[in-house]
């Protein structure tokens, strides 16, 4: 109901609906539990779904290549002790063994993506950082993306220079100004000194 409401009051399809075909936006939505690609349709849900275990696979991949860091050689050769050579029979046993329980890389990322996306939404008032902190451990490649993608920027000195000039904008004196005048107007404050026009 919230949200028919929301999109007929300020024309939210119109505005934001191509936020979803946008990578940043969409991956960075899924890694926010509290919405877990409840507002994609079911098209834009299977493409950042992809988009977020290619993210959290690369990243896994930099935590393994990390970690598998290959100890420097040893300056003397260790021969094993005579009569401790039943090594071979316990390396083909532990081969066996592990046969059928060794699973992709790719296929474990793929999984804990729809671990996670099959979680219940947090409640809109829990911070995703807190949440993230607390199942970590359960989500380690998708928390390595969500740290990427929830972050704060490094610096807000391009938002206060947006809200000063919408500031502008919307003076005492022009306070009856259209949504969508507004925006064109901020949007053409921000970008007509970037094409260097001279007004």
């Amino acid at each position: 109901m919230f949200s028919h409401f929301l999109s007929n009051s300020c024309c939210a399809d119109e505005r934001f609906g191509a936020l979803a075909s946008e990578r940043l936006y969409a991956v960075a939505t899924l890694c926010d539990p509290r919405y877990l690609g409840r507002l994609f349709t079911a098209d834009q849900l299977a493409t950042a779904t992809g988009w977020l275990v290619e993210e959290a696979q690369s990243s896994a991949d930099a935590t393994a290549q990390a970690s598998s860091a290959s100890p420097p050689p040893s300056k003397r050769l260790q021969l094993t002790p005579p009569g401790t050579d039943d090594s071979s029979v316990m390396n083909a046993l532990c081969k066996l063994l592990n046969a059928g329980t060794s699973h992709s890389p790719s296929s474990t990322v793929a999984g804990e993506v729809e671990r996670y996306l099959a979680q219940h939404p947090v409640p809109v008032a829990t911070p995703a950082v807190d949440w993230w902190r607390e199942n970590e451990q359960r989500f380690p490649s998708v928390a390595c993306v969500a740290k990427r993608y929830l972050s704060a920027p490094p610096t807000s000195v391009a938002s206060k220079r947006l809200f000063s000039a919408a500031t502008q904008v919307h003076a005492d004196c022009s306070n009856h100004l259209a949504p969508d005048r507004a925006e064109m107007l901020l949007f053409l404050k921000h970008n007509l000194p970037v094409v260097n026009y001279n007004y």
